[in-house]
């Protein structure tokens, strides 16, 4: 794509961020602004990047096509924006211009080129029930300067490029899909944002291992294998230090923003002793606190060493409803860190540590 000195990206999500930043480079495969560098930067320019992402992600394509002037115009605030904030931030760091409430009026043209973007101004984005549905006042009107204007604002599938004869579509505009992913066509399965609209890739991939179960099941008769475990008691957990939460995260190196060149990968990854570090600061969320109710004598003393409070003795009525004259001892495991005071502290030995490890699967939990 060929890209001016200036350039217009709308948009308010990750794919105009990308657009944007991307238009900034000087050209494809090292150009006019691909000099100096160590050796990893200058490795990471001679990849190529095959694939790009929506709103934010224009933005960051504009900007590395050659454009000296990005700019990024949305409907919403910034802090209405769907750009993940980590495009947003390295969006900035690059220098890219973003202008908010703004919506698009017409593209100005004189001789059959682009020459800017009227806008109007945007008085609401969502309505009263949260729904996307911006209102513009009409009679605000400000021109943008641009060579170049690229829309970032949505992406759909074409449902109408599978023809009358495809397969039945939901109310969103999406292939209809059963629990097992099948469609309404014999053979056919779908999944992925064709079948579920926006989301994630690693979601997608969930739903081509289910359709994978799921065709082998219609070729073969047979259930894929199940995996059986137990859960395992750690005998060696060892108690997370006191300094747990004071070696903060470390950032993903990058490319300085000047070697930012063509479609070089930006993210430079960790070296071996920087991932060692960041494995070390996992909070064992795989591990999971077990309770011996046989043993406990409803002390309380692991509530009272719990750093976070995160454990109580309620009645057991609170638990379940019609159980008289006991008491339960709850814990909230999605806060838990894991840290063990509590099995420490227990007199008689009814908590432990342990985890589910599947027969055959290497213990989770191995010392960096």
């Amino acid at each position: 794509m060929e890209v001016g000195d200036r350039v217009v990206v709308i948009g308010g999500g990750d794919v105009a961020m990308d657009a944007a930043r991307t238009a900034l480079r000087r050209d494809a495969y090292g150009g006019d602004r691909a000099t100096g560098g160590n050796d990893a930067e200058r490795e990471v320019v001679e990849e190529e990047r095959s694939a790009m992402t929506e709103a934010l992600d224009v933005a960051r394509t504009a900007s590395r096509a050659g454009a000296t002037d990005v700019t990024v115009i949305s409907l919403e605030s910034h802090e209405e924006m769907p750009a993940s904030p980590f495009e947003l931030e390295e969006a900035r760091a690059e220098h890219i211009k973003f202008v908010h409430r703004r919506g698009p009026a017409r593209i100005l043209t004189e001789n059959g080129k682009v020459t800017g973007l009227e806008t109007v101004k945007v008085t609401s984005v969502f309505d009263e029930s949260g729904r996307f549905s911006p209102t513009f006042d009409r009679s605000d009107l400000v021109s943008f300067d641009a060579d170049t204007v690229i829309l970032a604002i949505g992406q759909a599938i074409d449902i109408e490029a599978l023809g009358p004869s495809g397969p039945d579509v939901s109310p969103r505009k999406t292939i209809a899909v059963g629990a097992d992913m099948t469609t309404s066509l014999d053979g056919v399965w779908a999944g992925g944002d064709a079948a579920h609209g926006p989301r994630s890739l690693i979601e997608a991939i969930a739903d081509g291992r289910k359709v994978a179960a799921a065709i082998h099941r219609s070729f073969t008769g047979e259930e894929p294998d199940r995996v059986e475990g137990q859960l395992v008691e750690l005998d060696q957990f060892h108690r997370l230090q006191d300094t747990y939460d004071r070696v903060e995260r470390l950032g993903v190196p990058t490319l300085a923003t000047d070697r930012r060149i063509g479609l070089a990968e930006v993210e430079l990854g960790f070296t071996e002793d920087q991932a060692r570090c960041e494995a070390a600061r996992c909070l064992r969320c795989f591990a999971n606190i077990e309770l011996d109710v046989d043993k406990c004598v409803l002390c309380a003393l692991c509530a009272d060493v719990c750093p976070l409070d995160l454990i109580s003795l309620v009645p057991a009525e609170e638990v379940q409803p019609g159980t008289k004259g006991s008491t339960a001892l709850l814990l909230d495991e999605r806060a838990c860190i894991r840290c063990g005071l509590c099995i420490e502290r227990c007199p008689t030995n009814a908590l432990s540590m342990a985890v589910w490890t599947g027969v055959g699967v290497p213990q989770i939990g191995v010392p960096v």
